[in-house]
């Protein structure tokens, strides 16, 4: 339970989204001794396709480097790799054959020995915001109270992401009001004039 806290806590407290991902992300990993993780945000002009954030954990930041370039470099597309597939279906996915799967940077890590690959949808909602990423060392499929524990994460960081993009929606109407009534209140005093 202590890795919901702090990701609830973080979520509450942290600056931005991006901040709150951080954490999550760092939480995560740690808490399950996973390798690597990061966080992709659908596009804001496709809904179809997921961009890389700078949002990473890396337990070895020499050894993950390269692979971290090479997914860092590609968008994915609706249903391609295990991050599209949990975007199309809105639910956890996972491979324990990471030597399958088709995203760019999975071959990297299977050459690393990692393993394993498992996608959490970020969740606001009924909308996908975003997927978070993992990278371990399994051998056999996730238990059913990780899985459910991972998503907990992920929803509450979709809570944030939600939550900061509304706040920010409003800053930029309350910004194009406040021009409106200015040019108004212009316009009112030159006909007054």
């Amino acid at each position: 339970m202590n890795l919901l806290q702090n990701v609830a806590l973080a979520v509450f407290s942290e600056p931005s989204p991006e901040d709150a991902a951080q954490v999550c992300l760092d939480e995560v990993c740690r808490y399950n001794h996973w390798p690597a993780g990061h966080l992709y945000l659908r596009a804001k002009d496709n809904p179809n396709l997921l961009k890389p954030t700078a949002a990473w954990y890396l337990e070895d930041e020499n050894a993950l480097a390269a692979c971290r370039e090479i997914i860092f470099s590609h968008d994915l597309s609706i249903g391609h790799g295990l991050p599209g597939r949990a975007l199309k279906s809105g639910k956890p996915c996972w491979t324990t054959d990471l030597a399958g799967d088709t995203a760019p940077g999975t071959g990297c890590m299977a050459d690393l020995g990692i393993t394993a690959s498992l996608a959490f949808p970020v969740i606001s909602g009924r909308e996908v915001l975003g997927v978070m990423s993992f990278y371990a060392r399994l051998t056999e499929a996730p238990h059913h109270a990780l899985i459910e524990l991972v998503n907990a994460a992920a929803t509450l960081l979709g809570g944030a992401i939600a939550q900061h993009r509304t706040a920010q929606a409003l800053r930029e109407s309350d910004t194009r009001l406040a021009g409106l009534l200015e040019f108004a209140q212009d316009a009112i005093i030159s006909m007054a004039a």
